[in-house]
């Protein structure tokens, strides 16, 4: 969840950065009318009959964006994006639609399991886990298994049948079980005609006691998406990075990677135009596309023609010690403001905050970490500033967080994305010894609709919600719990006050749920306004001081005489699913919420997507 201010939940990427394709979108008889006269129509708009037949047949869901098809009672997806700047058409109410890919969590490639038993890792187990929850279902939930593309480095290519559960009178459906190959599955869903989609969440888990893949991995189930950021992973030594793309729809995706590294940006050839066939999941080694040890690294994942939902598979091993697993997910996309909930720091372990510029500009950066009521002295005292170059990956280490919860506020003059990556050694006393991996990415403001599926009560997993409040006034969510069998609780609500960050146990909202759902977030609009103001007010007036000592016109500005465009105030309430392993000691692991479903009403079709039409 990236933004705020839309259907979706998700700020548009030309509404963050300011940025825009140039283009505004037109009535469907203007830009009809214009492209018969041969007038340049908005980028993608030079294909006539093949758009009327596109628009007489493709609908796409704002938010999920996923194009639902039933025949023979079987429900299909084609998942594709909707870019900033496009056009939308109204054509008509359909039944409102939410569709999620899971990653699944690491496990061993084919060449470890041949290895020769001489040589090869004991590695124990693993237990996985995957629990998927839908309010507001009509149809049944249902969950199928990837096939494993023929490039992929695990074994197992089959897919297995698919499993229906049909939702409750109240329109609650949950799934409780395992996925394909290392727990990865695609997940659908419909509601009723004419009403907002279903909230749709999962969650996938992998826990290992020992071996290779000792810790817990865990990821929130995302939707398909066209254009994402991964920041986490590396190729350095030991340290084995996977890219994951699942297609959960029914047109192949055409996928090209960015890799940006301390030294710049890279496109390696082998990261070009990989084809993602619909229903399956095709994998990428880092360690082979990029030529030399990198760390830290952020990945931009592009898609034409179907979507995918990727992520970052992470194992690290020093010598044979484990130090860690993760899978990492798109983080929010690259804006002048991003908040990181779920900075869950306890025992021995260290935090970094990871942050990349994607442009062309070198981003100013300044940290604040917020903190709970313990912590919240210690945590002012830890702001701090840091350039990053244009194209590249900085990260910023956490010294000095205090024990708790707490989240982190990054404030740029160019858009930027991050990430903390938290590293947790099993003991005190054996700093060296084994450790896991937790990436928290930079998420959107929550908003009714996003949901936060949980582990079950077997798992041996302990579960808390991290809320950070980056604004300037006190921020209330209200959420409510759903029970296995459809079973809900009443609104409970959780005040956060201004800049600080709070915890809040399930166990608070009701005793055995499967998940939480929010139903209202309200902030403090006064208070964000005067906020806003004062920080725009003391803008201009540092700029001005500034401008009068150099004789100049007054305003900041950059080296070369341009203005200086202020950061918006961090705003809005965020959070962060953090699960511990009592079990496995240090193992832990961060999980942001899911999407936000899309709005009810008639469904768009997507009529311009930027530079191309699949």
């Amino acid at each position: 969840m990236s933004g705020a201010g839309t259907e979706d939940g998700m700020g548009s990427a030309a509404a963050q950065d300011g940025t825009s394709s140039g283009w505004t979108p037109q009535e469907p008889a203007r830009q009809q009318e214009a492209a018969d006269r041969g007038e340049p129509g908005p980028p993608g708009l030079r294909h006539g009959p093949r758009l009327l037949a596109a628009v007489a047949s493709v609908a796409l869901v704002v938010g999920t964006a996923a194009l639902v098809v039933v025949e023979d009672g079987v429900v299909d997806h084609v998942a594709a994006a909707v870019p900033a700047g496009a056009g939308v058409v109204e054509v008509g109410t359909q039944p409102g639609a939410s569709s999620l890919g899971c990653a699944g969590g690491p496990v061993l490639t084919a060449a470890v399991e041949e290895t020769d038993e001489e040589f090869a890792a004991e590695q124990s187990p693993t237990d996985r886990r995957l629990v998927l929850l839908a309010d507001g279902a009509q149809g049944p939930l249902v969950v199928t298994a990837p096939v494993e593309s023929a490039s992929s480095t695990t074994s197992g290519t089959a897919s297995a049948p698919a499993t229906q559960v049909e939702p409750t009178d109240d329109g609650v459906a949950v799934v409780e079980g395992a996925g394909g190959s290392g727990g990865a599955a695609t997940v659908s869903v419909t509601g009723p005609t004419g009403q907002a989609a279903p909230s749709l969440s999962g969650l996938s888990t992998s826990l290992t006691p020992d071996g290779d893949l000792r810790g817990l991995s865990a990821s929130s189930c995302a939707a398909p998406t066209s254009d994402a950021w991964l920041v986490g992973g590396s190729t350095a030594a030991g340290t084995s990075t996977r890219l994951s793309l699942l297609n959960p729809g029914a047109t192949a995706a055409e996928v090209s990677l960015g890799v940006h590294t301390p030294e710049g940006v890279v496109q390696p050839p082998g990261g070009q135009d990989v084809v993602v066939p619909p229903g399956e999941r095709s994998e990428v080694l880092l360690d082979g596309l990029v030529e030399e040890a990198v760390e830290p690294l952020a990945v931009h994942v592009t898609s034409t023609g179907g979507s995918v939902a990727p992520s970052l598979v992470v194992s690290r091993l020093v010598g044979i010690v484990p130090r860690g697993v993760e899978v990492v997910t798109p983080a929010a996309a690259p804006a002048l403001t991003q908040v990181v909930p779920g900075l869950a720091t306890a025992g021995a372990g260290s935090a970094v905050l990871r942050v990349v510029a994607p442009g062309e500009e070198t981003a100013t950066v300044e940290v604040d970490v917020l903190a709970d009521e313990a912590g919240a002295a210690a945590a002012a005292g830890l702001a701090t500033s840091v350039a990053v170059p244009a194209g590249e990956v900085v990260d910023v280490p956490l010294g000095g967080v205090p024990a708790g919860a707490a989240g982190v506020v990054v404030r740029s003059d160019v858009p930027v994305t991050a990430a903390v990556v938290l590293a947790r050694s099993a003991g005190a006393d054996d700093p060296d010894g084994p450790a896991d991996l937790a990436v928290a990415p930079a998420t959107a403001p929550l908003a009714p609709g996003a949901g936060l599926a949980l582990p079950r009560g077997d798992a041996g997993l302990g579960a808390q919600v991290l809320l950070t409040n980056a604004g300037a006034g006190q921020a209330t969510a209200s959420v409510v719990g759903l029970a296995a069998d459809g079973a809900r609780t009443d609104p409970f609500e959780v005040a956060v006050p201004a800049r600080s960050t709070r915890t809040l146990d399930p166990a608070q909202v009701g005793e055995g749920l499967t998940g939480l759902v929010v139903v209202e977030v309200v902030v403090d609009a006064e208070a964000e306004a005067a906020a806003e103001q004062a920080a725009a007010e003391e803008t201009e007036e540092a700029g001005g001081a500034d401008g009068g000592a150099d004789g100049g016109q007054g305003g900041a500005t950059q080296d070369g005489g341009q203005p200086v465009s202020p950061a918006p105030a961090a705003t809005g309430l965020h959070a962060a699913l953090v699960l511990v392993a009592a079990d496995v000691p240090g193992a832990v692991a961060v999980v942001p919420p899911s999407s936000v479903p899309a709005a009810a009403g008639s469904t768009p079709v997507l009529v311009a997507p930027p530079g191309r039409w699949p």
